[in-house]
């Protein structure tokens, strides 16, 4: 009976230091987490319109990252930011190409970002609208319309 009582104190001590040890990582990101498919991106400064739901071009987010593909092309390629969203502000920086073999190089080029609507290698995009299904995010040149799939 005293063996089983110091067993169980020893047991409980490890679980317990074993769950002081561990910081559980979490990011609250709310509504924006999930997969979106572009639907639409509209020009600003010429007032024209890319129906875009028709493609398969995706913003999945999740964690502290977000990332932007192109689903449809074998081999293709799929880019990955680092975010920011506060003060209805999202911002996209880090640029990187997906590929685990070469280390997930650094994007220095962004025209390559273009067809998922993004402009800059760090893009700043002011949150219009964000719902459980529904997302506008308008940059300093484009607004981009979202659908969650």
């Amino acid at each position: 009976m005293k063996r089983n009582k110091i067993r169980y104190i020893l047991l409980s001590m490890v679980v317990l230091f074993s769950l002081s040890a561990c910081e559980i990582e979490t990011h609250d990101n709310d509504k924006l987490d999930g997969f979106w498919h572009l639907e639409k991106v509209d020009t600003i400064a010429t007032g024209g319109v890319c129906d875009m739901s028709k493609e398969f071009v995706f913003w999945s987010v999740q964690s502290m990252f977000v990332e932007v593909s192109e689903r449809s092309q074998v081999g293709e390629n799929k880019y990955i930011f680092s975010f920011s969203h506060r003060d209805g502000k999202l911002m996209l920086f880090d640029a990187r190409l997906s590929d685990r073999r070469k280390d997930d190089p650094e994007v220095k080029d962004s025209t390559v970002l273009q067809p998922y609507g993004i402009s800059k290698l760090r893009e700043t995009f002011e949150v219009m609208q964000l719902t459980g299904s529904k997302m506008q995010l308008k940059s300093e040149t484009l607004l981009l319309v979202f659908r969650k799939f």
